[in-house]
Formats: structure tokens, C-alpha cells, sequence
């Protein structure tokens, strides 16, 4: 019998699979979107990355190292917020970025097998510390597996 309080360390197959080729099919997108780039979007997509991944860092360091305790789901909605509005408000460049982001940090969490939101693989993996919210898409996806491994006996 599977202790319900206890987190699993890692993602099961179908998870990191989902993971792998969405973080693919993104990064796919915007690679055949960089030859259709002008230099200036390029350079304000990049900036636009810098400063997500700045701003990700910061949330996943006050989380970490403020030890707080909130909600998973609830936490990952408040994670996820800041990379919905630069998605919506910052132009093209935004869009790129966000989308850039969300897709090397989901081939990042399937490489590493790692569960919880995908916005913080990326400090996650420079602090080498995770936080404990879930992914609003994909861990649903973790537990159902998880209960249907458990279930079968593996």
C-alpha cells in the first residue's frame, strides 16, 4: 500500500513522454519561427527570456528558501500567472519568450524525470532544489498513472 503523504521523487513513463514531446512540439514552433524573425524581435524575445527566467528564479528562491508551505495547486496557479501576462501584454516578443521557456523547461523536466511545475524546472535545476507546487496539466496525469502503477502492482 502506497503512503499517500509521501511524494514521489519522479515522474512515471507517461508522464516524462507527454513532457518530452510537448516541450518539443514548442520548441519546434519557435525554431521554425526564429527564420521568419527579424533581428529586433529576436533580440527582444531574448531579453524577454532572460527576464522570465530572472523573475522564475526569484519566485522559486523565495519559495525555497522562505520554506513556504502553500497549496500546490493554488501555488502553481500564482506561478504560472506572471508568464500568462507577459504572454498576453508583450507583443510577439512575449509570446516567443514564454513559449521558449515553457518548452526547454518541459524537455528539461522529462530528462530529469522531475514532477511539479514546469515554470520552476529551470531554477530548479541551477538551485538544485525543487519547489513543491504540482503542474496544472501534467500532474494530474502523474497521479492517475501513479494510482494506475500502484493499482497493478508495479
Amino acid at each position: 500500500m502506497i503512503n499517500e503523504s509521501v511524494v514521489e521523487e519522479s515522474t512515471r513513463p507517461v508522464g516524462r513522454i507527454l513532457r518530452l514531446l510537448s516541450g518539443a512540439v514548442l520548441v519546434g514552433l519557435i525554431v521554425e519561427a526564429f527564420e521568419r524573425m527579424s533581428v529586433d524581435l529576436l533580440l527582444s524575445s531574448a531579453l524577454i527570456f532572460s527576464g522570465i527566467t530572472a523573475m522564475y528564479i526569484l519566485i522559486h528562491l523565495v519559495i525555497v528558501k522562505k520554506q513556504l508551505v502553500l497549496n500546490p495547486v493554488v501555488g502553481a496557479c500564482f506561478a504560472v500567472a506572471p508568464a500568462i501576462a507577459i504572454y498576453v501584454l508583450a507583443g510577439d516578443a512575449g509570446e516567443i519568450a514564454v513559449i521558449t521557456y515553457i518548452g526547454i523547461s518541459l524537455i528539461l523536466d522529462a530528462i530529469r524525470a522531475d514532477l511539479g511545475c514546469e515554470v520552476m524546472a529551470i531554477p530548479g535545476i541551477l538551485t538544485g532544489q525543487r519547489t513543491n507546487l504540482c503542474c496544472l496539466f501534467f500532474s494530474p496525469i502523474d497521479w492517475v498513472e501513479s494510482r494506475v502503477r500502484s493499482a497493478l502492482g508495479r
